[in-house]
């Protein structure tokens, strides 16, 4: 998206279906924020996991040459393989996973517009939309609350 934190860039797809179905003046727009990652808590893990398994190949090394038994080593090499285990499960249970889309939802004068990342815009008029439900999750001070929200459904709606 953007470099910035806080700044929200408009999909072009949004502006050009709005000016094709003559939507009017955008009145406010809302996005989902998917999972990103998490390196801070994988990143050193990894690279416990990989000292520790240059550790341990380093050393089976000396003991072969010095001692004719590279197994010596063999509790540090499974040592190793604990975090790399980890981390590469955590990797792969987060690559296989299914990806939930990026969605705008974007509300103007004479109805509302839903775009993914994946290319897809929906254009709705009011006339179209039965009802209208807000689902919002609101976090204070590490306190999470959800809270949904049904007004009656007009063309007015939702103002901000």
């Amino acid at each position: 998206m953007s470099s910035e934190r806080g700044v929200v860039q408009v999909p072009h797809a949004l502006r050009v279906t709005a000016r094709e179905h003559g939507l009017g003046a955008r009145k406010g727009l809302v996005r989902n924020e998917p999972k990103r990652f998490p390196w801070g808590a994988v990143l050193p893990v990894g690279v416990l996991g990989a000292f520790l398994g240059w550790l341990a190949v380093s050393y089976a090394i000396e003991d072969q040459r010095e001692q004719g038994a590279w197994y010596f080593s063999l509790p540090l090499l499974v040592l190793a393989a604990i975090p790399l285990g980890f981390v590469g499960f955590f990797l792969s249970a987060w690559l296989f996973r299914p990806r939930p889309p990026q969605i705008w939802v974007a509300w103007y004068e004479h109805g509302v517009l839903r775009h993914t990342d994946r290319g897809e815009t929906e254009p709705y008029t009011w006339d179209e939309i039965a009802a209208v439900t807000r689902q919002d999750i609101r976090v204070t001070n590490g306190i999470t609350g959800a809270g949904t929200h049904r007004p009656p459904a007009s063309p007015t709606w939702p103002s901000s």
